[in-house]
């Protein structure tokens, strides 16, 4: 049982790690998008399948 617990306890903290890197990189690592009134798409809307760039 203790084994259980400690396994779980270790998936957790990596699943908790791996999110704190992820947003870490998502705001440090890449490059700044242009701004929202310099960028071809409208604020908010996802382009469908259709759409061409």
């Amino acid at each position: 049982m203790r084994r259980l617990a400690v396994a779980a306890l270790a998936v957790w903290g990596l699943r908790w790690a791996a999110i704190q890197v992820a947003a870490y990189a998502g705001r440090h690592w890449l490059p700044p998008s242009p701004p929202p009134r310099d960028s071809p798409r409208q604020p908010g809307r996802i382009p469908g399948p259709f759409d061409r760039r």
